[in-house]
């Protein structure tokens, strides 16, 4: 579940007129579960993150550590985007990255959660 808190920056409001914005801020992440998937040469097994097991695809045998994903966690989000104002209903289109702050594997390399996404917007 993702908390955010965003400002975001327009020209003045114009009925009928498209905006351009741009917006930005911090989320909150909580983990409400998780779970990751296993993929072997012939077949496919969700598994869940406190999993410790030893599983068998075919041939391969894997060991299944636990994983422990940070919760909660903090990121950052900036986005742009253009809004459509019609008479009661208006129509958006934004993008938005965001980065989280802290690192998410017990490992040397710097791992952190990013995501880019396109969101089409419908304001009633």
């Amino acid at each position: 579940m993702e908390l955010p808190l965003l400002v975001k920056v327009a020209p003045p409001y114009r009925r009928e007129a498209i905006r351009p914005f741009v917006f930005g801020g911090a989320s909150l992440g909580l983990e409400v579960g998780c779970t990751r998937t296993l993929v072997g040469e012939t077949e496919v097994r969700s598994v869940e993150c406190s999993a410790s097991e030893v599983l068998t695809f075919g041939a391969d045998t894997v060991v299944v550590s636990p994983l422990e994903v940070p919760s909660p966690e903090a990121s950052w989000i900036v986005g742009v985007g253009i809004q459509w104002e019609l008479k009661d209903i208006g129509i958006g289109l934004e993008a938005r990255y965001q980065r989280g702050m802290r690192q998410v594997l017990p490992i040397p390399a710097k791992v952190r959660n990013e995501m880019w996404a396109i969101l089409l917007a419908l304001t009633i």
